[in-house]
């Protein structure tokens, strides 16, 4: 990947040259790190998205992984080489399995979905920022592992990447019916109503200029179209957080 100079009076936005001192920075930089890394992280790679751009219906675009091919070209003067060298990892995407029993969807999202199958079917943890990745990733995993049920999800904590994506791996009525267990932290609504609250204008404003598949969500907006989706209310439904009727466990 190279850049050019924008031309006065183009958009701004427009990449422009490194300055020689940007480039005399980078010219000394020292990324003397290991080149398995790579071998690492595709370590345990089963299968990946048959396309790499999962849609989110009406047009619009949930994930795009191919977004990021620009990352196989040279580093660019105007990037530093480690930081080239992380979204290089950063991209390395699909279906990966970590141990006996439990593997990971990786790289269409902001955060790893993981699957565990049990004795009954898939207890999910963490199912991402969006229905239609999470579902993608469920449907990945059946493909390549045998169709399962989803009869558990972990929510690890309040970060809307890590259960935003319910609807996408089971359904309110098999919440109800049982069929399918949610496990997560009691009375959360206050801690992720608080933790999205003070910095959604920050993170709108920087999203859009973020590299990584997942950054583009921020507060809210779920893909790179800007479409905003309702991931919170249903997660937080689904789990029954600040429902009076649903008591923490006793003992």
């Amino acid at each position: 990947m190279t850049t050019q100079p924008s031309p006065t009076g183009s958009d701004p936005n427009l990449p422009k040259p490194a300055t020689i001192h940007t480039r005399a920075m980078w010219e000394t930089a020292d990324v003397d790190l290991d080149p398995a890394d790579f071998e690492r992280a595709r370590r345990g790679l089963i299968a990946t998205h048959p396309t790499g751009q999962i849609d989110a219906g009406g047009g619009w675009v949930a994930s795009d992984i191919n977004r990021y091919a620009f990352l196989d070209g040279e580093t660019p003067d105007t990037v530093h080489p480690s930081l080239w060298r992380h979204a290089q990892l950063d991209a390395i995407h699909g279906l990966f399995e970590v141990a006996h029993g439990v593997w990971q969807v990786r790289g269409y999202d902001i955060s790893n979905i993981t699957v565990i199958a049990g004795d009954t079917g898939w207890l999910v943890i963490d199912p991402l920022t969006t229905e239609h990745t999470a579902r993608a990733a469920i449907e990945l995993a059946n493909a390549h592992l045998g169709e399962r049920p989803v009869v558990g999800v972990i929510y690890t904590h309040s970060h809307a990447d890590h259960f935003g994506g319910v609807l996408g791996v089971t359904t309110q009525a098999d919440v109800d019916a049982g069929r399918c267990i949610v496990v997560a932290g009691y009375s959360r609504l206050s801690s992720t109503v608080s933790s999205w609250s003070l910095p959604k204008a920050f993170s709108m404003r920087r999203s859009p200029k973020t590299s990584s598949a997942g950054r583009r969500w921020a507060a809210g907006r779920c893909t790179s179209s800007g479409r905003f989706c309702r991931p919170a209310r249903a997660a937080m439904s689904i789990a029954g957080w600040g429902s009076p009727s649903r008591s923490p466990p006793q003992g």
